[in-house]
């Protein structure tokens, strides 16, 4: 499955991908993002490319379709964050990082 990138008037949708991993990078490694969640600022660009590598792929080793998506704004076209969708059967769960 493909995913295309989603526009809106301000923002911009754009599908997680490792090429994305050198400017995500940077701003993942703020403090803040993980005073409320339990995961760790990635450890180094290439970590981060890998990762973004497997969530390119869309699916999970137990079946779940992945949706990944990095916010761009566009005033800026500055990467935000990034956005998640897991559809497991009749469930999705949803988080985003901004």
């Amino acid at each position: 499955m493909i995913l295309q990138t989603l526009r809106s008037e301000r923002l911009d949708l754009i599908p997680i991908d490792p090429r994305l991993a050198d400017e995500m990078y940077v701003g993942l490694q703020a403090p803040e993002i993980y005073t409320y969640i339990a995961h760790l600022p990635p450890a180094n660009v290439e970590w981060l490319r890998e990762r973004y590598a497997r969530l390119a792929s869309r699916k999970s080793s137990d079946a779940r379709a992945w949706f990944n998506w990095a916010p761009s704004a566009r005033t800026s076209e500055l990467l935000v964050g990034y956005v998640q969708a897991t559809v497991c059967a009749e469930r999705a769960s949803i988080a985003y990082v901004l």
